[in-house]
């Protein structure tokens, strides 16, 4: 009897501790890990936020990088906005002030809290300058994984080609950004992503969560019974 009873507290001890097993911790918000607590960033800030990232609405930015490629620097007082408003979500910069030379930067976009037939449809970007004189410059925008596919947004500026997903894209997205200036300054750039919501039924299942401490204790319950009865 003491052995069908050390089992059955063992079998509920295992299935107690696999319930609590550590999560990892959640995203914060970005409105409160912004410059002076908004969803505006200098892009070292960006660039502190890690892995981790940041949510704003139902997206997760995280693993930013920029790295000037020759000329000048990436200004670091340029800002770096979040912004989602109705299916758009758009990571943007202003106050650039940058001439002649190259840059890129990357990123990784994930869904967050994603309700039941939410998925990627497309995206854009776009670049512009309010310099007088001749300004020449290009800006590509390409989704690394999945697949290579480029958007592109020239002088003199506006938004680019949309590139548009195929159906059922859920990411995560990692994004490649290419700024060439030739001529002149640029001062602001964008990248907006648009999503959909489709069929739920569509979504596949998740995985169903592991058994409690309530089962395991229910179990070594009705041991306990059958060792009364025997």
């Amino acid at each position: 009897m003491n052995k069908i009873l050390t089992a059955g507290f063992l079998a509920a001890t295992t299935l107690t501790f696999g319930a609590f097993s550590p999560a990892h911790a959640a995203p914060t918000e970005c409105m409160s890990s912004g410059f002076m607590g908004t969803n505006i960033f200098f892009y070292t800030t960006l660039v502190g936020l890690g892995s981790d990232g940041c949510y704003i609405g139902d997206k997760v930015y995280s693993d930013f990088s920029f790295t000037p490629i020759s000329g000048q620097a990436i200004p670091a007082t340029a800002t770096w906005g979040l912004t989602f408003s109705g299916n758009n979500h758009t990571l943007s910069a202003s106050s650039l002030n940058y001439g002649t030379g190259k840059f890129n930067y990357s990123y990784k976009v994930s869904l967050y809290n994603a309700v039941a037939g939410q998925e990627f449809l497309n995206y854009k970007t776009a670049i512009s300058s309010s310099q007088t004189g001749t300004n020449t410059y290009t800006k590509t925008l390409d989704t690394v994984s999945p697949g290579t596919v480029t958007g592109t947004s020239s002088s003199p500026g506006g938004d680019g080609n949309i590139v548009t997903f195929s159906s059922g894209e859920v990411g995560p997205l990692y994004f490649s950004s290419m700024v060439d200036v030739t001529a002149g300054k640029i001062d602001t750039l964008s990248d907006s992503i648009t999503q959909k919501f489709g069929d739920p039924g569509t979504q596949v299942p998740g995985p169903l969560p592991i058994l409690g401490a309530g089962a395991a204790f229910g179990f070594s319950r009705r041991l306990r019974k059958r060792i009364k009865l025997a």
